[in-house]
């Protein structure tokens, strides 16, 4: 039996769960970050402050919940071997993911710092 897997759950079922989380999420997260750009372009001056914040936290605090819930669930059961590789593509993930932030930040406009 293959490291990771019990009876009722092999090993190749869970990396294959992962690989199609990981691909439908992918997509989702290109495609609404695609549509957030987008949003930020258009709606920048009309945003209420309080949307525009919004916005932005919603993009700051889901990736990190996605990157855990992968990491948690779905990578315990990753061979030993293909670790590395999988945290690599969270890395390179969380570079894209920081850069929209910071690029969604500066279209709004939004004071992130404010001094008191």
């Amino acid at each position: 039996m293959a490291e990771g897997s019990t009876p009722e759950r092999p090993s190749k079922y869970i990396n294959a769960t992962r690989d199609a989380f990981n691909n439908h999420m992918g997509w989702a997260a290109a495609l609404l970050g695609l549509a957030s750009l987008i949003f930020a372009l258009r709606f920048r001056a009309a945003a209420p402050d309080f949307a525009k914040y919004a916005f932005v936290g919603a993009w700051t605090l889901i990736p990190p919940i996605y990157f855990w819930l992968d990491w948690v669930y779905y990578c315990k059961d990753v061979p030993a071997d293909q670790v590395e590789g999988v945290r690599h593509m969270h890395d390179l993930s969380r570079n894209i993911w920081i850069a929209l932030v910071v690029v969604l930040v500066a279209l709004f406009d939004l004071s992130v710092f404010k001094s008191g």
